[in-house]
């Protein structure tokens, strides 16, 4: 479950660092027993978040949810919701706040200082106040909803809805065309002008790799062409040899943070 390490290994890190914080602050020296038995108390508290979260009961639709792309995978808060978005929120651990219809209920985080959402269109039967819960496959933002609370108050909360298995298709369609038009827009602006070391050959392309004195280009429609690097003019050679050094730079960079 990769989004699970992805919400969950940033939060023990912030655990650790703030452990050691906070033992700082208080005289225990970093590394020591206590300092030790401190960081194990919050591990614990972590895992039985997990344990927590894993055994809430399921908001979902009967049917295999299909795999996005991971930029629409990533957890966004409740107050970070904006209307018309499809976002992901199946990695909090969220509680019913109210029931307050057939197809209808109020859910939010613990925090109560966090707004809270109305999930529409899904059976609330089965569920109960305060039960926790949550949500596996993409929701839609669909505007807000003022409801009276329970003590008699009011409140205007966004509105979120399941996706149906038409609407996640057409979803991840949409995503897939998106990222090929972006992929093509990246290519095209990589493309040049190759020549033949006698000149008599050109090939608008871009560099892909060099390996074992073979460099490898692609046209725009992906057609691969490989080629001596001694074949190339020197400015071809000069251009790939340069285009290779600057990978490796921002590997080693990459490798190194």
């Amino acid at each position: 479950m990769r989004m699970q390490f992805v919400c969950v290994a940033p939060f023990l890190v912030m655990v650790l660092t703030v452990c050691n914080a906070q033992a700082q602050v208080r005289g225990i020296e970093t590394g020591s027993a206590e300092a030790a038995r401190a960081i194990q108390k919050h591990r614990q508290r972590l895992t039985d978040a997990q344990r927590s979260w894993e055994e809430s009961k399921k908001i979902s639709r009967e049917f295999p949810i299909p795999e996005m792309p991971a930029a629409q995978t990533q957890c966004v808060g409740l107050d970070e919701l904006k209307d018309g978005q499809i976002v992901c929120l199946e990695y909090w651990q969220l509680i019913v706040r109210q029931i307050v219809g057939p197809t209808d209920m109020i859910i939010g985080i613990q925090n109560p200082r966090l707004p809270s959402v109305w999930l529409a269109g899904f059976p609330s039967k089965g569920f109960v106040d305060d039960e926790k819960v949550r949500i596996v496959g993409q929701v839609k933002v669909d505007g807000t909803k003022t409801y009276e609370t329970v003590l008699g108050g009011t409140k205007t909360v966004r509105i979120i809805r399941l996706l149906t298995k038409e609407e996640l298709l057409e979803h991840k369609n949409q995503l897939e065309r998106e990222e090929a038009e972006k992929k093509k827009a990246e290519h095209l602006k990589q493309m040049r002008t190759w020549t033949s070391a006698d000149g008599a050959f050109t090939v608008e392309a871009r560099f892909v790799d060099y390996a074992k004195g073979m460099v490898t280009l692609a046209k725009l429609d992906e057609t691969q062409i490989v080629v001596k690097a001694s074949s190339l003019s020197s400015g071809d050679q000069r251009f790939f040899r340069a285009e290779l050094r600057a990978r490796l730079e921002a590997a080693k960079a990459a490798k190194e943070k």
